[in-house]
């Protein structure tokens, strides 16, 4: 199921990623990267990349080096403390004019949550919070969506979720009804008061 007619990101402005590998989380973040880049110049754009798995987002390195304002690879520790000046920085531009450029912020898997999960979840709670007065997207992708990364908190603020095929643990950990049939690499979607799977 795609369900594409119920939402859409140019409206919403934090997505949870989540779903076993090869289920093509990464395929779709590079095709939301793709359309952004064809939207915007460089001046108006920039991504903050939190890859900890070191292995994405290849092409917006090697093709779109001027749209990267941060890019932390591997090392959960400095991801944390970027994580931090951002949650401070969109906090300030929720309050203020100048919410130029669009700052997308992009992070792979939940590395930084194991290091510290109360952590991680308050400063992304804290963007997510004032992503959309901040101009600001967030995009969170995981496979491993248990309870240590993701917490019911943390899960209750994303505007969006989208959810690959996934575990039966998984399906319990996040309290989602598994449906009938899920055939892989097609998504489903639960969105804020449009309660299509998450309890």
């Amino acid at each position: 199921m795609t369900n594409a007619d119920y939402f859409t990101f140019n409206v919403d402005n934090s997505l949870l990623l989540i779903g076993q590998t090869g289920t093509g989380k990464s395929v779709l973040v590079d095709k939301y990267i793709e359309r952004l880049i064809k939207s915007y110049t460089p001046d108006k754009l920039k991504f903050i990349l939190l890859d900890m798995t070191g292995v994405d987002f290849d092409q917006l390195r090697e093709n779109h080096q001027d749209y990267i304002q941060e890019d932390i690879k591997f090392d959960s520790g400095k991801g944390l403390d970027v994580l931090e000046v951002t949650a401070h920085h969109a906090e300030a531009r929720a309050n203020s004019t100048d919410k130029e450029p669009l700052l997308v912020l992009l992070i792979e898997e939940c590395d930084m949550a194991a290091v510290d999960q109360e952590h991680f979840d308050s400063l992304l709670i804290r963007i997510n919070k004032v992503a959309s007065s901040a101009n600001m997207k967030v995009v969170y992708s995981t496979s491993r969506p248990a309870p240590d990364v993701v917490s019911r908190n943390l899960l209750e603020s994303f505007d969006l979720i989208l959810a690959g095929t996934l575990t039966e643990a998984d399906y319990k950990n996040l309290g989602i009804k598994k449906p009938k049939e899920h055939p892989s690499y097609d998504f489903v979607v639960t969105q804020k008061n449009q309660n299509l799977l998450f309890d």
